[in-house]
């Protein structure tokens, strides 16, 4: 047989290909949510249908020069695929949020337990915050905005023009300052009340975690192996530590005096850093598993910590000993963030692929859902009275819940 009926015959199996992919894309698109993200659980399933509907194929084109062509065809496409919509910002990603592919059932929410919701963003929400006074919520979103809206009426404030999208904002305690991170690393101190640009903190990008200290003034944050106190202005840092190791995870303990990190190796014990001086406070004994999501009770017993590229779940542990792990199962999707509510015996997950729950940890960690989101829950924060749940999610929509009413349905 000539090369040129070889590369007829293999076009012939790359036409085959390309009708097994498009159940495998339309399982993913299915199992994973509203995304296109192959590394994920749907990922791996459309991946095993598209290789048995091309094997099929191909056994009806069986030539070892048609294999070897449309299989080295097949490798590349798919590896570059699966890189390209790793990051949950990927074009791909984005797009399939913006248009809401959502195959999932979200179900009826109780009328009763839903307080508002409003249109915050034109595409997904990547966090919320809410004012230490109850009385501002700020979400940010991939289409480049911080929207303020007043709490409880929801009037619109003002938009906060960011370069880039924030996927980190946080109020500092006296309410008078906001802080967002951008997805390149930028972190940037706005005025909420007037809606001026402060500051930029850090000399260069790669600021991973970022909030303001007890005094409303300094920010500490992390960078690369860093960890520093920003002085106000953001130009000049009272102290800077170098870790271990590269930190992936950070939370500030409630009264922020305290900074816990975790280590990308997942083998370097958790360390816990003095905010004011920088000082080691404590070590703890190493989770064994590379973390990504870090959160901590208000009374600081217990730490939540999650897998950012696991699904399915996260892991409550004593803090002290980090020994007794409970398993929080039901959320089906990629954790980027965990909430405790000021009790803490509630805590939110959100992220990508999550659509609404909530984990009571004093009913044997039972899963409580918050249904009828238009996509993925992308952010989930408790008001500071704990009387409210506030969501985000792919649509760009806020929605607004009645705790009590959200644990009575």
């Amino acid at each position: 047989m000539s090369y040129g009926n070889a590369i007829l015959r293999g076009m012939k199996s790359l036409l085959a290909g390309l009708a097994a992919a498009g159940p495998a894309l339309f399982a993913a698109i299915a199992l994973d949510g509203a995304g296109l993200n192959l590394n994920g659980p749907g990922g791996w399933i459309a991946g095993g249908i598209f290789v048995l509907l091309y094997c099929i194929a191909l056994a009806i084109y069986f030539r070892p020069l048609e294999i070897l062509f449309a299989s080295a065809f097949w490798t590349a496409a798919l590896m570059s695929i699966s890189f390209f919509t790793a990051s949950p910002d990927s074009l791909p990603n984005r797009i399939a949020h913006d248009m809401a592919w959502d195959f999932r059932a979200e179900g009826q929410h109780d009328p009763e337990a839903l307080l508002m919701a409003y249109d915050a963003h034109r595409s997904r929400i990547t966090d919320i915050a809410v004012s230490p006074d109850n009385s501002i919520i700020a979400s940010a979103g991939t289409d480049g905005r911080i929207a303020l809206h007043e709490f409880p009426s929801g009037r619109f404030i003002r938009a906060l023009k960011c370069q880039e999208p924030a996927d980190m904002i946080r109020f500092s305690p006296d309410n008078a300052l906001l802080l967002a991170r951008t997805r390149s690393g930028q972190a940037q101190i706005w005025n909420p009340a007037t809606g001026t640009l402060k500051a930029r903190i850090g000399l260069r990008p790669g600021v991973q975690f970022a909030d303001f200290a007890a005094d409303s003034q300094h920010v500490i944050a992390t960078e690369g192996r860093l960890v520093a106190l920003w002085e106000p202005g953001g130009m000049e840092t009272r102290w800077t530590v170098e870790t271990q190791g590269g930190i992936a995870a950070a939370a500030l303990t409630p009264d922020r005096t305290g900074l816990l990190v975790a280590y990308a190796d997942g083998q370097s014990s958790m360390e816990m850093y003095d905010v004011d001086t920088g000082a080691l406070i404590n070590r703890f004994r190493p989770p064994c598993v590379p973390l990504r999501v870090l959160a901590l009770s208000p009374d600081t017993e217990n730490v939540a910590a999650a897998n950012g590229l696991l699904a399915h779940g996260a892991v409550l542990r004593r803090l002290a000993s980090l020994g007794r792990a409970d398993n929080l199962k039901g959320t089906g999707g990629f954790i980027r963030r965990l909430a405790f509510n000021p009790e803490g015996d509630l805590l939110a997950p959100s992220g990508e692929r999550i659509h609404g729950i909530i984990w009571d940890l004093n009913n044997d960690q039972s899963a409580i859902p918050v249904p009828g989101h238009k996509g993925a829950v992308g952010a989930a924060t408790f008001t500071p009275d704990n009387a409210f749940l506030v969501t985000g999610d792919a649509s760009g929509t806020v929605r607004i819940w009645k705790l009590n009413a959200l644990l009575n349905q």
